[in-house]
């Protein structure tokens, strides 16, 4: 049978999109406040808010996060029922500012009572353009993506020591290779007639 697709959180706004271009968009089942990327995506619970008002001038959103940085706490949230509730396999956060988005430490929090079963954290800390790639690299990994091209339409094309058939919903062989060419093929039996007189057939 066809393998179990994981259960995907992003609590990223750029991993939800790297996500969604790996071809798991559809095993998203939740999603920070801030993730409205695809348009599919705001359609998925929230599990993150604010402890801010974002809504404030910039001088008073200023110094809300002062106050909270200071008193060691996280700018955000995580709700950790609606995080139960949607029992992912896989949790994408970030490590790289807590003041941009949750951070790895409040994820960590919010599930260390779990006792079903443990999900698998990715964070991402893209400091350059190389650790974009990387965090594309990891992303793919945690989610067993198959072959995945960045940036270069034509690679599958120039390297025909690439690997044939894919995992899950992406990989080489959904569009080359045996796998591939089945995919898009009908089946049909045919007659060859190769006698030199006519010959009817009956078919019974």
């Amino acid at each position: 049978g066809l393998p179990r697709m994981p259960r995907i959180v992003s609590l990223i706004a750029s991993a939800t999109e790297i996500v969604c271009e790996l071809g798991f968009a559809d095993d998203l089942v939740g999603r920070s406040h801030e993730c409205d990327f695809p348009p599919s995506i705001p359609r998925l619970p929230v599990c993150t808010r604010p402890k801010i008002d974002v809504h404030a001038s910039s001088a008073e959103i200023d110094r809300q996060i002062r106050a909270v940085v200071r008193d060691a706490l996280s700018v955000y949230a995580v709700d950790e029922a609606t995080l139960r509730h949607l029992e992912p396999d896989v949790i994408v956060t970030q490590t790289q500012c807590e003041v941009c988005a949750v951070s790895l430490r409040d994820v960590e929090r919010a599930v260390c009572s779990w006792l079903e079963k443990c999900p698998k954290l990715v964070p991402l800390q893209p400091d350059s353009l190389a650790d974009v790639y990387a965090d594309v690299e990891r992303v793919a990994e945690a989610l067993e993506a198959g072959g995945v091209s960045i940036n270069n339409v034509n690679m599958r094309e120039c390297n025909p020591g690439l690997p044939v058939g894919g995992v899950k919903k992406s990989g080489f062989g959904k569009l080359r290779g045996p796998e591939g060419l089945l995919g898009f093929t009908v089946s049909k039996a045919v007659l060859i007639d190769t006698a030199t007189s006519k010959i009817e057939a009956n078919w019974y």
